[in-house]
């Protein structure tokens, strides 16, 4: 199919759903390794990056322009966050209404600008909503710096502060955010943050190294035992549920 370009914003956001429309109407028509499949896929990926260049150039050239922060949002949506988008979002949309909508995709952008961009939302937007989305997605970002399968880990000795930090958010969601946002399926943003600040409790307990927390139970036999008991030994746990 030929496609037409179209270098206004409403034009670039015309193009990128009916370009993600068809890619989805493409896969649905063919299995997973497939040749047309695998080509389906390649041509949306060479689309996004051409539309990410294309749609940052637009909206550096009049930031103010009506769609400009909805386009960008888009593009963060199909795009990684780079240095030049992250430097055009802190001169433009710190304070933006709306700018909630890009503390989902700051949170899995792989470059540090990221977190401080979370930082700069969380203290200078005038919105109770975005400074709390952004409170919450900088707990969860500090918290993916714990995981074993992490691009971005957190040096050891600077954990200790990274998980007070965490707590601390987590917190202040709770205290200041109960409700101002809400995450999965209609979940407040303090209920998840009470789920969230339970595992958080924990990031320097289960750290790669670390001695792992008291467990204790039955076995199958009815005998009661501890983790603990098995100390120097290699132990595998599994847990697992039948929901």
């Amino acid at each position: 199919m030929k496609w037409i370009q179209n270098e206004t914003i409403a034009g670039l956001q015309a193009e990128f759903k009916a370009r993600q429309d068809a890619y989805y109407a493409a896969l649905r028509k063919e299995k997973r390794g497939t040749p047309g499949y695998t080509a389906a896929e390649e041509e949306f990926n060479t689309f996004r990056k051409a539309f990410a260049k294309r749609g940052l150039a637009l909206v550096q050239a009049d930031p103010k322009a009506s769609g400009a922060f909805e386009l960008l949002a888009q593009l963060l949506s199909a795009s990684e966050l780079t240095v030049d988008t992250a430097k055009l979002i802190e001169r433009h949309y710190l304070s933006h209404p709306d700018a909630g909508k890009i503390t989902t995709a700051l949170y899995f952008a792989p470059i540090p600008e990221a977190e401080t961009l979370l930082e700069a939302l969380r203290k200078r937007s005038p919105h109770p909503k975005v400074r709390g989305q952004a409170t919450y997605w900088q707990a969860k970002r500090i918290m993916e710096g714990f995981s074993v399968y992490t691009t971005r880990p957190i040096p050891t000795v600077q954990q200790p502060a990274a998980a007070k930090k965490c707590m601390a958010l987590l917190e202040e969601v709770i205290a200041r955010y109960p409700k101002a946002f809400t995450l999965y399926k209609e979940v407040t943003a303090g209920e998840k943050a009470k789920q969230e600040l339970a595992g958080a409790r924990n990031l320097l307990n289960l750290r790669l190294g670390a001695v792992a927390p008291e467990i204790q139970s039955d076995d199958p036999d009815g005998k009661r035992f501890k983790l603990s008991d098995y100390r120097g030994t290699v132990v595998m746990l599994d847990f697992w549920g039948n929901w």
